[in-house]
Formats: structure tokens, sequence, C-alpha cells
């Protein structure tokens, strides 16, 4: 059978670039990667193989609409990095700056524009990085939100939160160490050995026009393993600041242990469906089940959940 790059994903600017350098060939032949930037240095420097420059000199971008403008000279070339049976997109970038901030909505567009599944994957500043920067941030969400499926804001404020000990690359490490187990999560689902199943349909489903999304994973052991793992995956930083009732649409993926006497029982289904009734009626809700051999007595789950209002206001779901 063929197996063609399902999965690409692609850094856009400096801090994205080094991010996916960074997840290069952690996963199998279903996924891709690219890189475009602005800085000569770092894409000769990436390990990555697919690249592309979009700054036609060695002057420094110092604008945000400037890098918008560099991408927009190239839509043919950003486009035929997808001509290669790509189906989701993983857009990455950090907000706030000058090449990610302006230039990957619009690699996002030019995605989205060919039917593809577009996730955008962002990070925020530091709050002592300054209003200024963290208000270019928030515009640069705002357009990404408006060019992808659904968009996965990392707050590296949150993702840090408590350990002011940490050095700087060490938060950058974390950062990177998140966007990397957002697509862990996401790819583990498509490729799970399910008994109850979950698939790249499912997938599809929470994702397509999805707005705000989260992804986050959980453990839980004990009698009431598979709610202490909800719970566990629901107080994670990288769910910082969401409302999960909120959502319309709830991906739950749960990973038993093979065995049989510590496999999922129905009394835990049970639980599961006592514990999901005080969701709301009209919200989607599918669960799936799959083993995982590397677990002993506990149970590990992943959420998705989507169409999420923002985070930064009291509004309103990105997409319907």
């Amino acid at each position: 059978m063929e197996t063609r790059p399902i999965f690409k994903i692609v850094g856009v600017g400096g801090g994205a670039s080094i991010a996916v350098d960074y997840m290069y060939g952690e996963y199998g032949k279903n996924v891709s990667y690219a890189l475009i930037d602005t800085s000569r240095f770092i894409i000769s420097n990436a390990k990555v193989p697919v690249k592309l420059l979009i700054s036609p000199d060695n002057r420094a971008v110092v604008r945000s609409d400037r890098a918008n403008s560099l991408a927009s000279q190239h839509v043919a070339e950003i486009g035929s990095l997808f001509d290669d049976g790509t189906e989701v997109a993983f857009i990455i970038a950090g907000m706030g700056g000058i090449t990610g901030t302006g230039a990957a909505p619009t690699v996002a567009r030019i995605s989205k524009e060919r039917n593809i599944i577009t996730i955008g994957i962002v990070t925020t500043p530091f709050k002592c990085e300054g209003e200024k920067k963290l208000a270019v941030a928030r515009k640069g969400i705002e357009e990404m939100a408006r060019n992808v499926d659904s968009l996965i804001v990392i707050d590296d404020e949150s993702l840090n939160e408590g350990d002011m000990e940490r050095t700087v690359l060490g938060s950058f490490d974390k950062s990177n160490e998140a966007m990397k187990s957002v697509i862990n999560d996401i790819l583990a689902i498509c490729s799970a050995k399910a008994i109850t199943c979950i698939d790249f349909m499912d997938v599809v489903f929470a994702f397509r026009n999805g707005g705000h999304a989260v992804v986050v994973s959980g453990e839980g052991t004990g009698p009431n393993r598979v709610i202490d793992a909800i719970e566990n995956a629901r107080k994670t930083p990288l769910a910082s600041g969401y409302d999960f009732a909120s959502a319309k649409r709830l991906i739950i993926m749960l990973y038993a242990p093979g065995d049989s006497g510590q496999s999922f029982q129905l009394k835990e289904v049970e639980l599961l469906a006592e514990y999901l009734s005080a969701f709301p009626e009209d919200m989607d809700i599918i669960w799936g089940l799959a083993v995982d051999e590397n677990l002993k007595d506990g149970m590990r789950v992943t959420l998705i959940a989507s169409s999420l209002p923002s985070p930064y206001g009291p509004g309103e779901v990105i997409a319907e």
C-alpha cells in the first residue's frame, strides 16, 4: 500500500523554524516538514530539507506587515509545499514577533484554500516582554483565527507559571515540548490500536471549522482512574483559560492496559457516562478506547475540545 504524507508540520518564522527543526524526524513517513522564514541564517542551518526563504536579500525584516507582504509575494511557492497529498497541516508560529506574526496567517490561508485541515499552533510572549509585543501577538492571533480551521494557543506565561528559576532557554524548550505534545496526541489518536474506534475522520470532524481548540492529556490510577485522568488533563497549563463545558465538540480518547484484569471495565463506562451527563446536551461528544501496552494499571486520556470561546474576550466562538 502506498504511504503518502497525510500530515505536514510547517514552521513560520525564526522561533517556529527552530521548534520544527527540533521535531524533525520524530514521526513516520506520514508526516512531512517545511520551514518558511525571512532569515537566511536560520534557513541555511536547519536540518529540515524543505524550506523557503521569502526575504529577497539579507536586509532585516523589522515589521510584521512587511513579513505578510513577502509571504503574499510567494503564494505559488508556499502553495507548492502542500502539493504532496497533505490532508492536515499544522502551521506553527510565535506570535508577537515579526515573521511568524506577519506571514503565518497567509501560509495558513493558502493551506486552507486547498481544502486541507489547517490547524494553527501558536505561542504567546511573556508579560515581561511588554504591552506592545502582547498587543502585536493578540492581533496576530486574531489574524490566524480567521485563516485556520482550528487554533491552538500555547500561553508561555501559563506554561512556566510558578517556575521562575527556569532559564530562558529552558522556557523555550518547554514551549517546544508543549507544541510537540499537541502534535503527538493528535497523531496518536489517528494511529491508535483502537477497540472502540476514534479515527482520522473523527479528528477531521473536531478540527474542521473548529475555532479555538485545546489538546491535552492526563493520567489517572485507582478506582476513579478514568475521571481522574480527564480532570488531570483539564488542569494542565495548556488548558489554562478555557472552559471545556463551553466547547461544541469534544473528543475523548481513552488508553487502557491490554491485560484483562486492568483493562477498561463496564463500571467505568458508567462512571464516564455519569461524568459526561453534566456537559451540555448539544455538545457533540465522541469517545473511544485503545490499548496502550505501556500502561500497567492506570489510564491515560487525550481530550480534543474545539469550537471554544476565545480566551481573550467574552467572546465569541471563531467558527461554528
